[in-house]
């Protein structure tokens, strides 16, 4: 048996692909170990695999892409402090070291480390042990969503891709979530990327307390779409519905009042998302590109979507969606900041409802999570065998 321990720099609760891959690698027979960078605030019932959790050694990198978090204790994190008022790019390096340093003295021993993201790259290169590095986005391009960046703000984010870099090269193997994805990296970083999708994990679900169509107040002769997604740049609410038509937005950060024909329902767990959207009469990708890794993103509603049994109504431009969504005709292509497209994509959605129902049953079994794991499985079985590239030694 292996020990396989997995890195996140968020909390177990709000990984969901962390999540399953753990779950994965306990079933596939391996010693299987999460060290979450921060406490879940809801425990994973019946999880077959340990926790361990670094609230004391700080805050994670991931939860403010803008700045660097204090990491430091004492006089470590007075003169990170210090640096930061100085130079940004030293800061990040100071508090990131830090942060690596404290969370390499907690890190559990294993034959292999999957690393989600680069956060934790030096805790893991400290140990001399071969990693695989799980791209969930492409970083490089998460900053630039529109707005313009300051002098030093660029600067951290090139130590930051300077960093990402090295934790790409040193890997035994790497991993993102699409095709498009792997084609992004492949052509920023010259390193292939094999593709695990962040598919729903049906042994995960579990039914939900209420139902969306409820949560929304609409009746059953409202066609309902429900999206699910936590509102960030490139998320459209829009301003005008075809009568009888109604979209749920179900997640957090959807502040005022919203327009007529949509509701914000707030957010649901992730494993009871599925029970809860089933009662809508399709499901809604309503984003549009805002940097270089919208298009290559293949979001988490879509596999909701599919997990629930919903044909979908998804933006033409965002080509990992839309390549998927073509290849098992899931639905219908729209530009969500166009009435028009969108009122013209409903009607169509609305005609097509059963055929397109019928279509989204039988992907099903090839958009799960049960699919993934095999691949999964080949990755694993790839690095524990060291058929890829070891990882280069420090220094």
């Amino acid at each position: 048996m292996s020990r396989v321990v997995s890195l996140t720099p968020a909390s177990l609760d709000r990984d969901s692909r962390t999540l399953k891959q753990a779950a994965s690698m306990a079933r596939l027979g391996h010693e299987s170990t999460v060290v979450e960078a921060l406490r879940s605030e809801r425990a994973v019932e019946g999880a077959p695999f340990d926790v361990v959790t670094l609230r004391s050694v700080g805050e994670s990198l991931a939860d403010d892409e803008s700045s660097a978090p204090a990491v430091g204790r004492g006089g470590v994190e007075r003169i990170a402090g210090l640096l930061g008022r100085v130079a940004g790019p030293l800061y990040f390096l100071a508090s990131w070291t830090v942060f690596n340093v404290l969370t390499a003295r907690r890190l559990p021993r294993a034959d292999l480390y999957w690393l989600h993201g680069y956060e934790q790259a030096l805790a893991v290169w400290l140990r001399r042990t071969p990693y695989v590095y799980d791209a969930h986005d492409l970083y490089v391009a998460l900053p630039h969503d529109g707005t313009r960046l300051s002098l030093q703000e660029r600067a951290v984010h090139r130590v930051r891709e300077w960093i990402e870099r090295l934790c790409i090269r040193r890997a035994t193997a790497r991993v993102t979530t699409s095709a498009a994805m792997a084609r992004a990296y492949e052509r920023r970083f010259g390193r292939p990327f094999a593709v695990l999708r962040n598919a729903q994990d049906d042994s995960l679900a579990a039914a939900a307390d209420g139902d969306v169509r409820s949560a929304a107040g609409v009746d059953d002769d409202t066609f309902l779409l429900a999206m699910v997604a936590q509102r960030k740049p490139g998320t459209v609410v829009p301003e005008r519905l075809p009568d009888g038509v109604h979209v749920a937005f179900v997640g957090d950060r959807y502040e005022g009042e919203p327009p007529a024909g949509v509701s914000f329902v707030g957010s649901v767990a992730p494993e009871q998302i599925g029970s809860f959207i089933a009662t809508a009469d399709a499901a809604a990708l309503l984003y549009v590109p805002v940097t270089e890794n919208s298009p290559a993103q293949l979001v988490n509603g879509l596999f909701h979507a599919v997990a629930a049994g919903l044909p979908l109504l998804y933006p033409a431009r965002m080509e990992a969606i839309r390549e998927l969504c073509e290849e098992h005709g899931l639905g219908v292509a729209v530009d969500p900041e166009d009435p028009a497209s969108l009122a013209k994509g409903i009607a169509e959605l609305r005609a097509r409802s059963g055929e397109l129902r019928a279509a989204v049953a039988a992907a099903r079994p090839e958009l799960s999570w049960a699919a993934e794991e095999r691949v999964l499985a080949q990755v694993l079985e790839r690095a524990l065998a060291g058929r890829d590239r070891a990882p280069a030694t420090l220094g």
